[in-house]
């Protein structure tokens, strides 16, 4: 199981390569998003990249379970963008 064993299933190594760059690219916004989102902190992102980096090796078990946890890091870094503004405004009164 894994996310190559899952995208493998159709046999075809054109659809295997050109998903597993989709997602590898989809991965690298998300983390630079993290990174940008958290004020350039690296405990945070690479966090966030292990939570999801994690979720990838175990995808093929329960796939239906990564939208919840893509949704959940979303809503995480939703909450860390309002913590770091909320922060910021009040570091500037």
């Amino acid at each position: 199981p894994g996310l190559i064993g899952y995208l493998y299933f159709s046999g075809s190594k054109v659809f295997l390569f050109f998903s597993i760059f989709i997602v590898v690219f989809l991965c690298q916004i998300f983390e630079r998003l993290s990174y940008k989102v958290s004020k350039k902190n690296i405990i945070f992102t690479s966090f966030m990249g292990y939570i999801l980096a994690s979720r990838l090796a175990h995808s093929g078990y329960l796939v239906s379970n990564n939208i919840t946890y893509v949704i959940a890091l979303l809503l995480n870094l939703f909450v860390v963008y309002l913590m770091v503004m909320i922060l910021h405004k009040l570091n500037k009164n």
